[in-house]
C-alpha cells in the first residue's frame, strides 16, 4: 500500500508495517505514544482561547479575524482526529465499524485543506491591505470573508467524499483504504498534494515577499524627514498683485509613525503565523512527495527502520503546525494579548471593558480600514 497514504499518518491512520523490532521502530512507538497526546491536548486548549477571541464582538469588527477563527476552528477538527487515532491505536479500540474509520479519514482531509487555505486566505488580505490601501475596503470586508470561509468549506466537504467509499476497517480493527481502489487513490494523493502543498506554498511564499517588500519600501519612506518648509518671498511682484494671504511656512505631514509601527507589528505576527506553517510542514510534505515518486519509479519501494523513524519526526512536525498559533498570537499579537485577558478575568461583560476595546478597535479601523491588520 502506498506510504504516503498509510505510514505518514497525515490522514489520521495509523498502520502498523511489518517490522522486526529494532530500537528505530521501539523510539518511533515512543515518540508516538508521547508526542501526540501532549500535541493534540496543548493545540486543543490554544485553538479554543483563540476562537473566543477572535469571535468576540471587538475582534469581530476586523474581517481577518473571520480567517483566524475559522484557522482554529479547522486546526481543532484535526486535532480531534489525531486524538481518537491515538486511543484507537494505544488505549482502546475506537474504530470497530466502516463509518467510524470512513469519518475519521474524512475530517483529516477536510481540516488539513482547510487550514492550509485559511492561512492563503489571510495571507493575501494582508497583501490586499498593504499594497491596495484603497480597495481594501470594498474587498476585504467581513461578508466577503465569509463567503470565502464557506466556499472553500463546501469545496473540501464535496472534494474529499471519497474517503466514504475507498477505506474500511479490516478484521484486525485497522483502518485501511480498499485494494480495487488503489488506482484512483494514488490520483488522488497526488491531487491533495498538490492542493495541500504545492500551490499553498507557492501563494504563501510569494505573496509573502510581496508583503516583506512593501513594509521595507514604507519603512525606508518614513525614515524621511517629515517636515518640509517651503518659503514665499512676501515682496515678490506676483504676491502683491494677488494680495493673498499665505502662511510664511507650509508644513507638509506624514502619517503618524505610530500607525506605521502597529502595522509592521501586526504584519510580523501574521508573517510569524504563515512562515511556521511553511516551515513546519516542509519536512514532512518533502517525504510525502519522496514516498509517491518511490512508489511510481519503484515497484517495491524498501523503507529502511531510520527512515520510518525520520517520517515519524516530520510528521510529528507536521502535527504541531495545527497547535503553535495560540503562542505565536500570544508573543506578538498585542490586541489578542488584551482580549484574552479580558476573558480570562471573565471582564469581556462589563461595560468599561467593551468601551474601551471598542475605542481601541474604532481607532485601528480608522487607521487601516477593513484591513486584516488590526485583528492582532
Amino acid at each position: 500500500m502506498n506510504l504516503s497514504m498509510c505510514n505518514t499518518s497525515e490522514d489520521g491512520v495509523f498502520v502498523q508495517p511489518d517490522y522486526p523490532a529494532s530500537p528505530w521502530i521501539v523510539a518511533v512507538e515512543v515518540v508516538r505514544f508521547v508526542c501526540i497526546p501532549i500535541i493534540s491536548c496543548i493545540g486543543l486548549c490554544g485553538n479554543t482561547l483563540s476562537l473566543l477571541v477572535f469571535s468576540a464582538r471587538s475582534m469581530k469588527r476586523s474581517s481577518c479575524s473571520v480567517f483566524l477563527a475559522a484557522l482554529g476552528a479547522a486546526d481543532n477538527v484535526f486535532l480531534i482526529s489525531l486524538l481518537i487515532s491515538w486511543v484507537d491505536g494505544h488505549i482502546k479500540t475506537l474504530l470497530v465499524s466502516n463509518w467510524a474509520c470512513q469519518t475519521l479519514v474524512y475530517m483529516t482531509y477536510v481540516s488539513s485543506f482547510l487550514s492550509a487555505w485559511f492561512i492563503v486566505g489571510f495571507t493575501c488580505e494582508r497583501y490586499i491591505a498593504i499594497c491596495f490601501p484603497l480597495q481594501s475596503h470594498f474587498l476585504c470586508s467581513v461578508f466577503r470573508e465569509k463567503i470565502t470561509v464557506y466556499v472553500l468549506t463546501f469545496i473540501a466537504l464535496v472534494l474529499y467524499n471519497f474517503s466514504f467509499w475507498t477505506t474500511e476497517t479490516s478484521s484486525q480493527g485497522i483502518c485501511l483504504h480498499k485494494l480495487q481502489y488503489m488506482q484512483i487513490l494514488n490520483i488522488v494523493t497526488w491531487a491533495d498534494t498538490v492542493l495541500t502543498m504545492v500551490l499553498p506554498f507557492f501563494i504563501i511564499v510569494v505573496v509573502n515577499s510581496l508583503v516583506l517588500r512593501a513594509v521595507s519600501k514604507c519603512s525606508m519612506k518614513y525614515k524621511q524627514p517629515i517636515v518640509s518648509p517651503v518659503r514665499m518671498s512676501m515682496s515678490t511682484p506676483e504676491f502683491r498683485s494677488r494680495r493673498v494671504m499665505l502662511p510664511t511656512e507650509v508644513t507638509v505631514r506624514l502619517p503618524s509613525s505610530n500607525r506605521v509601527s502597529h502595522q509592521a507589528r501586526v504584519t510580523r505576527t501574521l508573517l510569524f503565523v504563515s512562515f511556521t506553517f511553511l516551515l513546519l510542514n516542509l519536512p514532512s510534505h518533502t517525504l510525502r512527495l519522496y514516498n509517491l515518486i518511490a512508489t511510481v519509479t519503484s515497484t517495491v519501494p524498501v523503507v529502511s527502520d531510520k527512515f520510518y523513524f525520520l517520517q515519524e519526526i516530520t510528521a510529528t512536525l507536521y502535527y504541531s503546525t495545527f497547535s503553535c498559533n495560540f503562542f505565536i498570537y500570544t508573543l506578538f499579537g498585542r490586541n489578542f494579548r488584551h482580549s484574552l485577558c479580558l476573558i480570562l478575568r471573565c471582564k469581556s461583560t462589563t461595560l468599561k471593558s467593551r468601551q474601551v476595546v471598542f475605542r481601541r478597535f474604532s481607532y485601528n479601523r480608522n487607521s487601516s480600514r477593513s484591513s486584516c491588520l488590526t485583528s492582532l
